[in-house]
């Protein structure tokens, strides 16, 4: 960053308008910002970071200080900044909350911050919050980070030195752009915190389940399970060992269980003996029933329904006869049916064979009628050609398209003369310019010339009152030799010094020269036009004969207008031409295939009557044909003789049907009376021995021994649970374990990354990644710095970092001195005031050159130093000036605020005084 122009209004002590040209010191080197102590240096400094972060450099200066208490009440409050980064300029502005008066009636009102940054041509922004987002984004740092680095600030000016690993990691991470190491550090952290909440509901999901397991009261065990559940609890006894437990549990209630699945399978046993007895006695009544019922239904269908079957089939069997006389007349038919699909055959090509005669005579009539319109165009399209033929057009179009290339060349020449014209005209402009130049720079030298004799014949006269302010009593004078000398001559207040003269003196030459390289530049441009000029005048007279050089423009208009109307006529002409020759090229290329075309429908046509005979011929045929068939046929139309068949066929199916269905019912009644006979003879077997057991006793002696297996039944049912209840936990709390071993080999996986990671390995140098990356850096800024620090301390000093390790804190990035004197490295806190002045520098520049040359791109072109300076003794002073003209080679600026005596040997100075009413003003001397 480098800044351009500062303006400061009602801001500390300055109670106007004041601005501040940093352009004035140029791109490079030393100046000093100086004045007394509370003049108002560093408030020049509170000013610039105001204005780019919103904050002031010293930690002692808030909001509520920046409004002047010099100022008017009617001069608002605020700092804008010009300045320059990375090849764009930027203008920023901001005031701070204050009171101003209101605009209408009396008393104030409070005005809230505002802010405002302006980049190129782009719409401005005008939100505190963005532009100190979008000036943090730019300069790539913040406010704390820009004040250790680049604005160094008075009272801050050792915390980047003394700073710990912690404070120095955060000023690196945006610097180096190192977050995603820092990122990386807090997901493996995060990553093995969560684990270990797993791990840690794992073990309590296999507490929760073995807090679930079951015994019956009368087991053995459960008492010892009780206990067992609240020691697991209360972490006294690990998971593993209950699950013994309720192995056994398991083990001893599957025990009782198979034994009393084997008593109710004894008891299901005589249960079913005597439901098998009982069953007998229902099945025999049941038999008994039905045989009855079968005897009777025999007894009624053989005296009833098989006389009336008897009769139905004697009544079909009667018309026998008549169907041996269908049966012949539907044979005598069939035989001749094909000869209807003959005649049908013939009807239908008949037809067919009248309809293409149709299509035939029209096809001719169409063929005849496109012959007779494709000749008649065509003896058009030839008297076409032959009328184009002698218009010749192709030698006509080549004389036109010759005349337009002409009128082309000729356009392009006089449009040139145009221009070459307008360049001469435009170089006229220039040569009075030139002129007014030479004038300005000769009415310069002749003034400063004049300027400068003026002052040599003043300061010739006034060289005895220049050799007077040398003459002291008692010492010789060098004109007369008097050693007394009553009355001295006096210099006039206006005699110029002979430095005033020397710079005069260059001052008039540099005038001299201004205008002797005016006057060349005007003589050069006023020949080299009329040499121009001349050459124009040629070309006009070649083009246009005896013209005035002022005519030439109108010259060129009238001939261009002359060239363009001829163009646009020849243009049309030809386009017609060129439509012409397409259309003979059209016609020729046509009409062969139009002969071709005629040529094929005369053929057409004779086809098409040759048709015609044959289709004819085939009628007369079919038709003879058609007239004998009918008279070998009994019935008219095919569709007759199928009707009277298909009645007979009906008529026939009819008198079989009847038949076939009254002797399917008598075998029908033959094979049902068969099954009912020995539906008889089963029942009859069956009911020959009847039980004799007591029913409702056996009913009695069955209900006891039911409810017994129940109660054995209701018992067997309580252990299944248990046992599923049991067996499932311990299933759960297998797998459960079987996960916790997995998790807690990840989580110890993780726990040992995210440990390296973040430096909290317990014996190890507690150094993060992030900080291990960074010390990288700090290295190369430490190299940069002791170029400086050795030169300054003549030796003594080196930095070092720090790579022992004590405590819980991280490291990595803290600094020890090494004293090449005595051969220690301590702690860099141990170092003076001084020393530690030298080494905070040296390291703060070591830092700058490194950002320089980072892949963060951080530009600083402009550095501050506040104060610090009074620490050193002279010879440390020097060399620390030194340093810092060192680093001005190339295009840095560094400025110093300082009140130190000897800084002021400095040539280049803002100087900050405070006037008689007590608040501040700037001057400059460079």
């Amino acid at each position: 960053m480098r800044p351009h122009k500062l303006t400061i209004s009602a801001f500390g002590p300055y109670a106007g308008k004041t601005e501040i040209d940093f352009e004035r010191f140029g791109t490079k080197g030393l100046f000093l910002i100086t004045g007394d102590t509370g003049a108002g240096k560093t408030t020049i400094f509170d000013a610039i970071t105001y204005a780019l972060f919103g904050e002031a450099s010293g930690s002692s200066r808030d909001d509520g200080m920046f409004r002047s208490t010099y100022a008017d009440p009617n001069v608002p409050t605020f700092v804008e900044l010009l300045f320059e980064y990375d090849g764009e300029k930027y203008l920023v502005k901001r005031s701070p909350k204050q009171e101003r008066p209101k605009a209408r009636g009396n008393g104030f009102t409070t005005q809230n911050a505002e802010a405002f940054l302006q980049i190129g041509e782009e719409e401005p922004i005008t939100s505190v919050k963005a532009v100190n987002d979008k000036l943090i984004e730019i300069l790539g740092l913040n406010f704390s980070q820009y004040s250790q680095i680049a604005m160094i600030a008075q009272g801050q000016f050792r915390e980047l030195l003394l700073a710990d690993t912690k404070n120095r990691a955060s000023i690196f991470r945006s610097i180096f752009k190192t977050y995603g190491y820092e990122s990386l550090q807090k997901k493996l952290q995060e990553d093995a915190s969560a684990l270990y909440n797993e791990v840690k509901n794992k073990r309590n999901s296999a507490v929760q389940y073995v807090d679930g397991a079951v015994c019956s009261d009368t087991n053995e065990h459960a008492v010892e399970l009780r206990a067992a559940k609240a020691m697991v609890k209360n972490n006294e006894m690990p998971v593993k060992e209950i699950i013994e437990l309720i192995r056994t549990i398991l083990a001893d209630e599957q025990q009782q269980k198979a034994k009393l699945d084997n008593e109710c399978t004894a008891l299901q046993g005589r249960i079913d003996g005597i439901k098998k007895q009982i069953d007998a006695v229902n099945q025999f009544n049941e038999n008994k029933k039905n045989h009855d019922k079968k005897v009777a239904e025999k007894e009624s269908r053989e005296k009833e329904v098989k006389p009336i079957l008897n009769k139905k089939l004697e009544d079909a069997q009667s018309h026998q006869p008549e169907i041996d006389v269908l049966t012949s007349k539907i044979f005598q038919m069939e035989h001749v049916m094909p000869r209807y699909n003959d005649l049908t055959k013939l009807e239908e090509e008949l037809k067919k064979n009248k309809k293409d005669i149709e299509t035939n005579q029209t096809d001719i009539q169409k063929a005849n009628a496109d012959y007779d319109r494709l000749k008649a165009y065509m003896g058009d399209r030839e008297k076409e050609l032959d009328s184009i033929n002698e218009l010749k057009p192709g030698e006509e179009k080549v004389k036109v398209d010759a005349r337009i290339v002409s009128l082309r060349d000729q356009s392009g020449i006089v449009r040139t003369l145009h221009d070459d014209l307008k360049s001469y005209k435009d170089g006229c402009k220039d040569l009075l310019k030139l002129q007014e130049k030479a004038k300005e720079a000769e009415r310069k030298r002749v003034e400063s010339s004049k300027e400068y004799e003026d002052k040599l014949h003043l300061f010739i006269a006034e060289q005895a009152g220049y050799l007077a302010m040398e003459l002291q009593e008692g010492i010789p004078c060098p004109v007369c030799g008097s050693i007394r000398h009553p009355k001295l001559a006096q210099k006039a207040p206006e005699a110029p010094t002979k430095k005033d003269l020397d710079a005069l003196k260059d001052k008039a030459d540099n005038c001299h020269k201004f205008s002797k390289t005016a006057a060349t530049n005007y003589s050069n441009k006023e020949s080299e036009l009329n040499t121009t000029k001349n050459a124009l005048l040629t070309r006009i007279n070649d083009l246009f004969g005896d013209c005035e050089f002022e005519d030439a423009n109108e010259s060129i208009g009238s001939r261009l207008q002359k060239i363009k109307e001829e163009n646009d006529s020849l243009c049309k002409k030809q386009q017609e031409l060129e439509r012409i020759i397409k259309c003979k090229e059209r016609l020729e290329n046509e009409l062969p295939a139009d002969r071709e075309k005629l040529q094929a429908l005369d053929q057409k046509k004779n086809g098409l009557i040759a048709g015609m005979t044959r289709l004819t011929t085939n009628k007369e045929n079919i038709t003879n044909n058609i007239q004998n068939l009918k008279k070998e046929l009994l019935y008219n139309t095919e569709a007759e003789a199928k009707a009277i068949l298909a009645e007979k066929n009906k008529k026939k199916t009819e008198l079989e049907g009847a038949i076939n269905a009254a002797e399917a019912k008598v075998r029908e009644y033959a094979t049902q009376l068969a099954e009912l006979e020995g539906t008889i003879n089963q029942l009859a077997e069956l009911i020959k021995d009847k039980p004799t057991i007591d029913v409702e006793e056996a009913n009695q002696q069955m209900s006891a021994l039911e409810n017994k297996k129940k109660m054995k039944a209701d018992a067997i049912t309580k252990f299944y649970s248990n046992n599923t209840i049991n067996q499932g936990i311990i299933d759960n709390v297998n797998r459960t374990l079987g996960e916790l071993s997995a998790l807690e080999e990840e989580y110890q996986m993780k726990k040992s990354l995210s440990d390296t990671a973040n430096g909290q390995l317990k014996g190890k140098e507690r150094i993060s990644l992030e900080t291990y990356v960074q010390s990288t850096y700090f290295e190369r800024i430490i190299q940069r710095a002791n170029t400086r620090l050795m030169m300054m301390s003549n030796g003594q000093y080196e930095l070092r970092r720090r790579i022992t390790c004590s405590g819980n804190a991280q490291t990595g990035l803290d600094l020890n001195v090494l004293d090449h004197y005595n051969g220690t490295e301590r702690d860099v806190r141990s170092l003076s005031g001084g020393e530690q002045f030298k080494a905070s520098l040296s390291l703060a520049l070591g830092l700058s050159d490194e950002i320089q040359e980072s892949a963060g791109g951080i530009q600083l072109d402009t550095m501050f130093v506040d104060e610090g300076f009074g620490s050193l003794d002279e010879n440390s002073l020097q060399q620390a000036l030194k340093t810092l003209n060192e680093l001005t080679e190339g295009n840095r600026l560094i400025g110093i605020i300082s009140h130190v005596a000897d800084l002021k040997k400095i040539d280049r100075q803002i100087i900050v005084t405070k006037n008689n009413q007590d608040y501040s003003q700037i001057s400059y001397k460079y």
